[in-house]
């Protein structure tokens, strides 16, 4: 199933790409390093899931609607409103998630996504949640994985360019 997630989620950038209002999104030279996946996954103290590093390495980023998918940084001291591991670490020192959550976007309306690293399917990957309130205590499922997540929030952009 995963195989032709990566499929749609290709499929669905191809068709949307051009529009800046939407989306803008990289290419496969701003890929992190295996030392920057590794370095990150040492400090958060988590795997990432592979959907997640096949995006990165395949995109390098994402914005969708104005608002930046969190993403990794090969230089060490960027503190970027898009880095993953400065928005875990600061979103955990303010209690907005737990150790196991991962914070990947917030949306245009503020709504925060994490991936739960306390539920992993039997490929490796997170369930998406959208969080609620400022301390992280209301969380509703939205996706079983990050290509999902991505998909759901793509053919969102995909509509809004229809209609508009």
């Amino acid at each position: 199933m995963i195989d032709n997630q990566y499929k749609k989620i290709i499929k669905l950038i191809e068709v949307i790409k051009d529009n800046k209002d939407c989306i803008d999104v990289g290419t496969a030279e701003l890929t992190p390093t295996p030392n920057s996946i590794a370095r990150i996954e040492k400090s958060i103290k988590i795997k990432l899931p592979k959907s997640y590093l096949w995006f990165l390495e395949n995109y390098g980023y994402i914005i969708i609607f104005g608002q930046e998918l969190y993403i990794i940084w090969n230089e060490v001291d960027i503190v970027a409103v898009s880095n993953i591991e400065s928005n875990y670490f600061m979103d955990k020192k303010n209690s907005v998630i737990f150790d196991y959550e991962i914070p990947i976007f917030t949306d245009e309306f503020g709504q925060l996504y994490i991936m739960d690293t306390s539920e992993v399917d039997n490929k490796g990957e997170y369930p998406i949640y959208r969080k609620f309130n400022e301390n992280g205590e209301d969380k509703i499922y939205y996706a079983d994985n990050f290509l999902e997540f991505l998909e759901k929030q793509l053919k969102d952009c995909n509509e809004y360019t229809k209609q508009h």
